[in-house]
Parts: C-alpha cells; sequence; structure tokens
C-alpha cells in the first residue's frame, strides 16, 4: 500500500474505530506479518499508526528529491501532522464526524498538491 492509501485508511480507520465491535485493532507501522498466524480466526482491522504517517511521509519526500524544510516539504509535512493530530476530549460523534469530513478533505488537498509538484507518483 503506498503512502496516500495508507494516510487515507489511517485517517478513515479513526471513526470506523469507535463503531465496530468484536474486532481485533492492530496498529502498525506497516507490518502486516501478523496476518499470517491470525488472518483466518479473527477479523482483524489493520490501522497505519498515525505517529509514521508525517515520520514516514518525510522518507517519501527524500526519496522524491523535495529540499527538507524547504516549501514544499513543510507545507506536506504539517498538513500531515493536523490530518493525522487526535483530538481526545471530543467525544461528540456528530463532531468526530465532521472533523473526519474536514480531515478528508485537507488529505485530498495535500494529495492534489503532491501530484501537482510531482510527489509521490508511484
Amino acid at each position: 500500500m503506498n503512502l496516500i492509501a495508507t494516510i487515507y485508511v489511517g485517517i478513515k480507520r479513526i471513526v470506523y474505530n469507535h463503531l465496530i465491535l468484536c474486532c481485533f485493532l492492530n496498529l502498525t507501522d506497516g507490518d502486516t506479518s501478523i496476518l499470517d498466524s491470525v488472518k483466518d480466526k479473527v477479523n482483524i482491522l489493520i490501522q497505519r499508526c498515525l505517529w509514521h504517517i508525517p515520520y514516514q511521509a518525510r522518507h517519501v519526500l527524500w526519496q522524491d528529491g523535495v529540499k527538507r524544510k524547504g516549501k514544499e516539504w513543510l507545507h506536506v509535512i504539517s498538513e500531515l501532522m493536523e490530518i493525522c493530530a487526535i483530538r481526545p476530549l471530543v467525544d461528540c460523534q456528530k463532531t468526530i464526524e465532521k472533523m473526519i469530513e474536514s480531515k478528508r478533505k485537507r488529505l485530498e488537498e495535500v494529495i492534489k498538491y503532491c501530484l501537482s509538484k510531482g510527489c509521490f507518483i508511484p
């Protein structure tokens, strides 16, 4: 799964983790080897650790030749940090849904920005 897909899935899971019961949730830095031993026994949700999303984006930007702490780098990393930030005191379902909607829109804008700059193209 590429970084953009991982980011989207990670954020999407924030909402679903509160709605789906009786599942095993695996927070991971991307390693899915646990699936080999338990995939037929339990329903597993894989969620990319939200800390790793902006952290690993730094490496991907470097691979794409984006200057560290340059304008593009700062824009992408700061947006990803905001998108991935969890607000622990929010307990209203409607508020959470609006936050997810807002984060999804921001993520789509980051993706468009990256594509326009030639970043994250597989």
